[in-house]
């Protein structure tokens, strides 16, 4: 349970700057989420917000999600 906490505010902190402002919602963790790791929290939590037309990225955020995520991949050993 706290794990999740920190996934979630950590994936907020994140977010935003893309997050639309002066709103305020409500996460729940639905059963199960405690088995994610952090990135698959952060790309729900994406998903959900922008379904719910409170997120927008930016490029500039888009370039360095990507980046991470190919950081992500050569230290997997999956991309040279």
């Amino acid at each position: 349970r706290n794990q999740m906490k920190r996934y979630l505010r950590q994936g907020l902190q994140e977010l935003e700057p893309g997050i639309v402002p002066e709103v305020d919602f409500i996460i729940i963790a639905r059963v199960g989420s405690q088995h994610l790791d952090y990135h698959q929290v952060k790309k729900n939590l994406t998903h959900v917000l922008k379904l719910a037309n409170l997120y927008q990225e930016s490029v500039f955020q888009k370039s360095v999600f990507q980046k991470s995520l190919q950081q992500e991949s050569v230290e997997k050993g999956e991309i040279l």
